[in-house]
């Protein structure tokens, strides 16, 4: 078994458009680092881009060049957070522990972090609902949705960069089963109660595997 204190997530992973320059790729980690940091003490309403800016030691003029509004902000910040968990994986679990271990350790780990930081997911979730398609569009960001956490095919599958049908079926089965729990830990549901949920249905939907 793995102890889910010694899975820490790296503090600077971010998905950024092709289309920036590394000094536009600096400035995008140093907004969402931010942005994630005011969240989790204030809030949806204590991220503005303006706020982020300022706690990232830029203009909000600059800000505004990188991001559109506070919403695409998150969204970058939210692909963030999965982007870091995905490379956690890659890099801190043993590839030949089982499938159902492996995203027990990672999925505790998470539910643990939005637990004690509530206000950092519900201002996520808040932004990627309110009008992700439109964001996606217009930022060039990579579409995402909780059939893309890339984390939990790594966590699975090790190294399956090219997923059968199945596996991506089991994939995003998963997926929407961790979005549900998210948004219920982030509600105020106790993380023990929802853990328990997550490791009978986690453990059905694996059984074939093990």
């Amino acid at each position: 078994m793995y102890s889910a204190t010694v899975f820490e997530f790296p503090a600077h992973a971010t998905v950024v458009p092709r289309a920036f320059s590394p000094a536009q790729a600096a400035g995008l980690r140093a907004l969402t680092d931010a942005a994630i940091e005011l969240a989790a003490v204030g809030g949806y309403e204590a991220a503005g881009v303006r706020e982020v800016a300022a706690a990232a030691g830029m203009s909000a003029a600059r800000a505004y060049q990188l991001v559109g509004s506070k919403d695409e902000l998150l969204v970058h910040a939210l692909l963030s957070l999965s982007e870091r968990s995905t490379h956690a994986v890659r890099t801190e679990l043993a590839v030949d522990a089982s499938p159902a271990t492996r995203l027990g350790v990672v999925l505790d780990r998470i539910m643990r972090q939005i637990a004690a930081r509530p206000l950092l997911y519900r201002a996520l979730l808040r932004a990627y609902l309110s009008d992700a398609a439109s964001i996606v569009v217009a930022s060039g960001l990579p579409a995402f949705g909780p059939d893309r956490a890339g984390w939990i095919l790594e966590a699975l599958f090790p190294g399956d960069d090219d997923p059968s049908p199945d596996r991506r079926a089991l994939t995003e089965s998963v997926s929407l089963l961790f979005l549900g729990a998210m948004v219920s830990v982030a509600a105020g549901r106790d993380v023990g109660e929802v853990r328990q949920v997550l490791d009978r249905t986690v453990d059905a939907l694996l059984g074939e595997l093990e």
